[in-house]
C-alpha cells in the first residue's frame, strides 16, 4: 500500500505542487549536494508527519540514483569554483555515509568507479575518472609523474579507513618507473626532491626501472645541484671539486647507491678521468692559467698514477700512454700542455 501511495502525488513541497514520495526529500540540506531543483516536503516537521512520509517514501538524504544522476549533470561541463565545491561535498557525503550503506545500496554507485568526476591537483580545467588519480598519500614520491586527488587530505583518509577509496578504485601507491621518471625530471630541473625517494628505490632496487638511473645525475646535493653516482665516493678522496664525499645521511640507501656506482674509495682510472675533465675544462673555458687548488688536485692525480704503475697492469699502462696526447702536463706558467 506504502508503495502504491508513494507513486501518487500527495506530498506537497516547498514550492506548492504535490509529487509522488519517491521524488521528495525531507530535509532541504540536501540541496546543498542536489541542487535547488531538489524537491523538499513542506509537511515534515511533526514526528507524525515524517513517519508518515517515511512510510510514503520520502528520503532525508540522497537517494543514490539522483546523487549519481547530479554527479553526471555538474560534470558535463569544465569544472569551476563552484561545481568543484559541490562535487567535494558530495565526496563527503558519502565518506561520511559509506558505512551505513547495505550492499545493495553501494553497488547503485558502481557507475561512479567508471565516469569522469573527480578535480584534479595539477590539472583543475578537467574532472578526472578514479582510476586517473591517486591519492596524496605517497604524492612526494612521484609528484610530478601523476595527477592527484583535490580534496582534503583528511577526507581521502577517511575514504581509505572506510573503503570508499578502494570501492571508487583509487590508488596511493606508484609504480617504480613513476618515481624514476621523478627523480630524473627533478634533476633536469633543479627541483627539491624528499629523501623519502632514495628509501623508496633502496627498498625497490631489484626492480630494473631502476637502472635508468645508471649514468644519469640523481643524488641531491645539499648545495641544491643533482650529482653523478659514479662521481662520489663513501670515503675521503684527493680529487678536490672534482668529485665528492657522501656523508653519512647516504647509509641508509647504501645498497642503492652501490648499484648505481657509488664507491667506497677511488680506483686508479679515476685519477685519469679527472686529468682529463681538467683538460676538457682548462680548454673550453679558455683558461690563462691554474689556480693552485686545481694545480694541487693535478699533482694528486699524477701520483696516483705513478703508484698505480708500479702494479704492472698492461691495461692500465695503455689508457696512460694515451695521455700523451692530450694537455694533461702543467708547465711552469700553469698552462697545461702535452
Amino acid at each position: 500500500l506504502g508503495r502504491t501511495l508513494g507513486a501518487l502525488p500527495l506530498v506537497e513541497c516547498d514550492d506548492g505542487e504535490f509529487r509522488p514520495a519517491h521524488q521528495v526529500y525531507t530535509r532541504a540540506e540536501v540541496r546543498a549536494m542536489l541542487g535547488e531543483g531538489a524537491y523538499i516536503s513542506i509537511s515534515a516537521d511533526s514526528p507524525m508527519a515524517k513517519s508518515v512520509l517515511d512510510w510514503l517514501g520520502t528520503q532525508s538524504i540522497p537517494r543514490p540514483t539522483d546523487l549519481v544522476q547530479r554527479l553526471r549533470n555538474l560534470t558535463k561541463a569544465p569544472p569551476t569554483i563552484s561545481t568543484r565545491l559541490t562535487i567535494e561535498v558530495i565526496f563527503k557525503f558519502l565518506v561520511e555515509q559509506w558505512p551505513n550503506f547495505d550492499k545493495d545500496v553501494l553497488e547503485s554507485f558502481a557507475s561512479l568507479r567508471d565516469i569522469a568526476w573527480l578535480p584534479g591537483r595539477h590539472n583543475p580545467a578537467r574532472w578526472y575518472r578514479p582510476k586517473e588519480v591517486y591519492t596524496v598519500f605517497r604524492d612526494y614520491l612521484f609528484e610530478t609523474q601523476a595527477e592527484f586527488l583535490a580534496v582534503e587530505r583528511e577526507l581521502q583518509n577517511q575514504a581509505s579507513s572506510v573503503k570508499f577509496a578502494e570501492f571508487l578504485g583509487l590508488r596511493s601507491e606508484p609504480d617504480t618507473h613513476q618515481v624514476v621518471d621523478h627523480l630524473l625530471q627533478c634533476s633536469q630541473q633543479g627541483g627539491s626532491l624528499s629523501s623519502q625517494v632514495y628509501r623508496y628505490l633502496d627498498e625497490n632496487r631489484g626492480d630494473p626501472a631502476v637502472d635508468v638511473l645508471i649514468n644519469q645525475p640523481c643524488l641531491l646535493l645539499s648545495d641544491g645541484h643533482y650529482a653523478l653516482p659514479t662521481r662520489a665516493y663513501w670515503s675521503e678522496h684527493p680529487f678536490g671539486a672534482y668529485r665528492l664525499q657522501l656523508g653519512s645521511e647516504w647509509r641508509d640507501y647504501n645498497r642503492l647507491l652501490g648499484k648505481l656506482g657509488v664507491r667506497d674509495k677511488p680506483e686508479k682510472a679515476d685519477y685519469i678521468q679527472v686529468l682529463l675533465e681538467i683538460a676538457q675544462e682548462f680548454e673550453e673555458k679558455k683558461l690563462l692559467a691554474l689556480d693552485e687548488t686545481t694545480m694541487a688536485v693535478i699533482h694528486r692525480c699524477w701520483q696516483g698514477i705513478n703508484n698505480a704503475l708500479q702494479e704492472n697492469d698492461i691495461d692500465f699502462t695503455e689508457e696512460v700512454k694515451k695521455l700523451r696526447s692530450q694537455r694533461v702536463v702543467p708547465n711552469r706558467k700553469r698552462v697545461l700542455i702535452r
